[in-house]
């Protein structure tokens, strides 16, 4: 029973450092697209951007060793939601909320910002597993 309970926080833990590292990446993103910059370099940050926060989701759900896949990435094992996207300005923000349940929302949590969601929020994460390989462009 230890070690299941080791493993939900573990699991809990890489969903918490996900939430909080693609809430990052589209804090960048709206930034960049609120930025004075030329279309051909803004569609280069959101391509690097978009490969980075791939990545990120391959480190945290993925376990090659044992080809795991962590499930219900958007709940922790308790049943709570891992994160909650509201309205913000013209956009939308995300409050991560911590794994621990005995933490409030709220406390010791960075203010909101805009975030840019290429597909809008209501869309699942997409699972870069299921892609086929990426070729190389010419």
């Amino acid at each position: 029973m230890e070690d299941e309970l080791s493993a939900y926080n573990a699991d809990d833990h890489r969903k918490f450092t996900y939430a909080l590292f693609s809430r990052d990446i589209r804090r960048l993103t709206a930034k960049i697209h609120h930025a004075n910059i030329d279309d051909e370099t803004q569609k280069m940050v959101d391509a690097a951007l978009d490969q980075l926060e791939t990545r990120v989701w391959v480190m945290s759900f993925h376990d090659p060793a044992s080809s795991r896949l962590i499930q219900n990435q958007d709940r922790y094992a308790d049943g709570r939601p891992v994160a909650t996207t509201i309205s913000w300005g013209e956009g939308y923000a995300t409050l991560v909320h911590s794994p621990d349940p005995n933490v409030a929302t709220g406390v010791g949590v960075e203010e909101l910002s805009e975030e840019a969601w290429p597909s809008g929020p209501d869309e699942p994460p997409c699972n870069p597993l299921d892609m086929g390989p990426e070729e190389d462009e010419e």
